[in-house]
């Protein structure tokens, strides 16, 4: 009868009715407490699964990672211009820019001779002026410009790799391969052609970013993953007239372009690696700083290859990024964080609202004051975070390329100009490198930012409330002075800033 349904129960209930009243008590306990734990398990997987369902239901995937895009392009009435929509972004001279042109050999010596001549009339040699290549070359080490981790370069490009007419044939004479610099077979039709594809792709075929730490670094690598796959999905249809000679062998009338697009990064180290790897890389880098300085050195129209060929940075607020640097380093450098944060005051009754603030302040204050002496006393703690931003431009002045031999390069050009943007407009920037289009929730949505103001990124209150408030005025000083060379930078560019309206020069 025991496999009877129902009946398992029964006699279940007539075996404990038999048993004493404190053994029946303590089985009607247990049975309760598992019935609450099933009941609550199935209904937290019910919700999970309703949730589940919900999102994939009512969430779409950005645009940037939807099917292939295909789209037709008419090569009938093509436009001259060199006005090609997208390259105007990057180039400086552009009314519509919001970048500045920025030759780091020029700033570098310059600021060099100045520092130099401060020196001398602080010593009371006025009229000494001579160049001193010895304390030059101290002088990059101590602002940085002597560390191999320095700069950290992305590099956008993008190429179509197949070519086929109407009647699905390759044609390898408008085959475009990565590095090139144009059309093979160099007619007017096909620069009509490369310039129609320049503006439906809406970026420069190979664009460079130099990491500057501490300055939207994360956000800028992730618009250009984001760009990179736009490319990749899209598929362009090519009609163009049947009178068009473009191919003497080949009278086109219909062809697509399948098009391909790659980030690729230039380090010296990749969190590891061996001595040969770390000099395989650092060769990689300077082959393509190199490529960027001959194509701008190639052409008398600099305008022209800096929009084509751009390598491009952001700067930011000496004092702001100082602030965000440490909170970063604190994040990850237990050391660091053990010896220089100072806890937020605990939380008592008795304590007046005032007197919280007032020990929060104190705490703030001394985190940065002891982060100033870390700094001071160990050169930055050799920390990219907290390196000057100046020190990102190693690599980029014309002591570098006069020395090409320690990696196998010739002289190259003598005022490579990079392209900086303010932080400010770090949004503008984000929409334009990744294709995003402004006011669509979901595509704002696949920008990645980091807000270390926010507390529980931060990992502390105090970290996360760090300004040029909580500063006395020797801080202050100490900060102009360990930070002396990007408030010239700033001021040189022509970026305002708390840094540069606080810190004589």
């Amino acid at each position: 009868l025991a496999f009877i349904p129902g009946m398992p129960i029964m006699t279940l209930m007539v075996s404990v009715g038999r048993l004493p009243l404190r053994r029946r008590l303590h089985f009607m306990a247990f049975f309760v407490l598992g019935s609450l734990l099933i009941w609550s398990h199935l209904n937290l997987r019910s919700g999970i699964l309703k949730n589940r369902v919900n999102h994939d239901a009512t969430v779409k995937p950005s645009s940037a990672f939807v099917g292939r895009t295909k789209k037709t392009i008419f090569i009938s009435n093509l436009s001259n211009s060199d006005d090609v929509v997208g390259t105007s972004f990057f180039d400086c001279h552009h009314e519509s820019s919001k970048c500045r042109y920025f030759y780091p050999r020029e700033f570098f010596h310059h600021y060099f001779r100045s520092i130099q001549h401060l020196d001398s009339k602080n010593n009371g040699d006025i009229n000494h002026t001579q160049y001193d290549e010895e304390s030059f070359m101290q002088w990059r080490k101590d602002i940085g410009l002597e560390i191999a981790n320095l700069p950290a370069l992305y590099s956008l490009s993008w190429w179509w790799d197949t070519v086929y007419n109407s009647d699905h044939v390759k044609i390898d004479k408008l085959t475009i391969r990565e590095n090139s610099t144009g059309l093979s077979n160099d007619t007017t039709k096909h620069q009509q052609i490369h310039r129609q594809i320049l503006s439906e792709i809406g970026i420069p075929r190979n664009i460079t970013y130099i990491h500057i730490h501490k300055c939207g670094g994360t956000s800028v690598q992730g618009a250009l993953w984001i760009r990179s796959r736009r490319i990749r999905n899209y598929e362009l249809q090519i009609q163009a007239e049947r009178n068009m000679d473009i191919n003497q062998k080949n009278l086109l009338h219909h062809f697509s372009l399948q098009m391909r697009s790659d980030v690729h990064s230039y380090k010296h180290s990749y969190g590891g690696g061996s001595a040969e790897k770390k000099e395989q890389w650092d060769k990689k880098r300077w082959s393509h700083i190199q490529a960027i300085a001959n194509q701008q050195s190639s052409s008398s129209d600099l305008i022209l290859t800096t929009s084509n060929f751009p390598i491009f940075t952001i700067v930011r607020d000496p004092f702001e990024r100082f602030f965000s640097a440490i909170q970063q380093v604190m994040h990850y450098n237990t050391d660091f964080r053990d010896k220089c944060l100072h806890d937020a005051p605990r939380l008592t009754w008795w304590k007046s609202s005032r007197k919280i603030k007032e020990e929060e302040a104190l705490a703030r204050l001394k985190t940065i004051e002891c982060a100033i002496d870390e700094m001071e006393n160990n050169h930055f703690r050799g920390d990219v975070h907290l390196l000057p931003m100046s020190s990102h431009f190693r690599l980029l002045d014309e002591d570098t390329f006069n020395s090409g031999d320690d990696y196998g390069g010739e002289e190259g050009a003598k005022h490579l100009a990079v392209s900086v943007f303010s932080m400010k407009n770090i949004g503008d920037i984000l929409f334009h490198i990744s294709g995003s289009v402004k006011g669509n929730n979901k595509e704002t949505s696949i920008i990645h930012a980091r807000d270390r103001s926010n507390e529980e990124y931060a990992t502390s209150s105090i970290l996360a409330k760090l300004s040029m408030s909580d500063c006395t005025e020797e801080m202050l000083e100490k900060l102009c002075e360990l930070y002396h060379v990007d408030v010239a930078l700033m001021k040189w560019l022509g970026y305002r800033g708390k840094a540069v309206q606080r810190c004589s020069l």
